[in-house]
């Protein structure tokens, strides 16, 4: 005992019992930043291979998807005369105090949203917006599908709740107890106009575009580019475009 005293105040020992003392932080430390590079790789991979379904709303690998269309004149007859037929039927549930938003991305779902929770404080309702954390199902399981319905069944007061989801048999999975059923809505929106309107939130959006494009890039309008590099063609596939312009010569 003696011995390690003497060791204990000798310079060496101040130097090792000194290390000793701070052992426990430093392995608390490294045990944390072990665990945040491990956090940091798997959101960097699960990125990456949502790369290339980015513009899917339904996440299909679009690299992975072999379209193909059909070359029979009857079904591009049917396609080209099909068309939606308006009607004013009412099926929302009757005496239902619940409701339920499919919120498809790029259909004024944040304007919809925005409504709902400004109506609540006049209507005496309340709005639960999803929250897109983490990566959720769109095609949700019949587990996912009954926890849903049940969360409904527990809210006792009128709610309004959103959320993306292919699809919800409220139906099936609702009990005979649940005094009426919610009522479903959706918003739909031209594919070309939902793309056209992702493009420009890309833009604008400024913790996306300072991770994915270059200043040089955010500095450039769209339209305005095309016009300086002379790309006249793709002027011809731009709506509304009433721009007359003359540079060397050429109109």
């Amino acid at each position: 005992m003696l011995k390690i005293r003497t060791y204990q105040t000798s310079p060496v020992g101040q130097i090792i019992f000194g290390i000793l003392q701070f052992l426990p932080y430093i392995l608390i430390i490294i045990t944390l930043k072990t665990i945040l590079i491990f956090m940091f790789l798997n959101s960097y991979s699960y990125d990456n291979q949502s790369n290339s379904a980015q513009f899917s709303d339904y996440g299909i690998n679009v690299q992975d998807s072999k379209i193909e269309l059909s070359q029979n004149p009857e079904d591009r007859a049917k396609l080209l005369a099909g068309a939606l037929t308006p009607s004013n039927v009412n099926r929302t549930p009757e005496n239902t105090m619940w409701l339920f938003f499919n919120r498809i991305p790029r259909t004024g779902g944040q304007t919809i949203v925005s409504l709902l929770k400004s109506l609540s404080i006049d209507r005496d309702l309340q709005h639960q917006e999803h929250e897109y954390m983490t990566p959720w199902q769109r095609l949700m399981t019949h587990d996912e599908q009954k926890n849903l319905a049940t969360w409904f069944e527990y809210n006792t007061w009128p709610t309004s709740y959103d959320r993306f989801a292919l699809y919800i048999d409220f139906e099936f999975f609702m009990s005979d107890y649940a005094p009426s059923k919610p009522a479903y809505f959706t918003m739909v929106r031209d594919p070309v106009e939902k793309f056209i309107s992702y493009y420009h939130s890309k833009r604008i959006d400024s913790e996306r575009s300072k991770i994915e494009m270059s200043l040089r890039e955010r500095q450039k309008s769209g339209l305005d580019h095309l016009v300086i590099k002379l790309h006249y063609k793709w002027l011809n596939f731009m709506p509304n475009t009433t721009i007359q312009f003359q540079t060397q010569g050429r109109k």
